[in-house]
């Protein structure tokens, strides 16, 4: 396979009160410095024994965070991104997050919205963040259509660019 790299830029990211409306919602991308959706890895340990050595086993399901930093844009017509986050602090709203101009390459679901500061250091730009909002469930994840299999080609199953989206 040949390589492949992921580098975020002409991003979308958006947030709604439904599912539908994202296609309609504001677009933070000229705000945001930095987007990722992050899992959370914790793990079970059991303590070794005369008769097995520890054990450690990942804790599922696994939560997910939507971490972000932007540019505070308080200025903004109705507050901006911060306003959006303070003026719903502890609501559940769905996002929706692609990191290139691929529209079939993003990540959606919902996430708990957590307020952000206001101002910062003198002489600089302030930064919203970084905060980790933490997405409900588990985050839907969407990629290109699966690559046809070149004759000569076998099948790896533990490869993701053969995987169907």
């Amino acid at each position: 396979m040949t390589q492949t790299r992921l580098i975020p830029e002409n991003i979308t990211i958006k947030f709604a009160d439904d599912a539908a409306t994202l296609t309609t919602a504001p677009d933070y991308k000229c705000q945001v410095t930095h987007a990722s959706v992050d899992p959370t890895l914790a793990y079970n340990t059991t303590p070794a024994t005369g008769c097995s050595g520890e054990v450690q086993q990942l804790k599922v399901p696994i939560p997910w965070v939507l971490n972000l930093t932007w540019l505070q844009d308080w200025s903004a017509p109705g507050g901006g991104l911060a306003n959006y986050a303070n003026v719903n602090a502890g609501k559940i709203k769905f996002f929706e997050y692609s990191p290139t101009s691929d529209a079939t390459l993003k990540v959606s679901g919902t996430v708990e919205v957590a307020p952000v500061g206001f101002a910062g250091d003198m002489g600089v730009v302030s930064l919203a963040g970084p905060v980790a909002w933490q997405v409900q469930g588990q985050p839907t994840f969407a990629t290109p259509a699966a690559l046809p299999l070149a004759a000569d080609d076998e099948l790896d199953a533990d490869d993701p660019t053969y995987a169907a989206s």
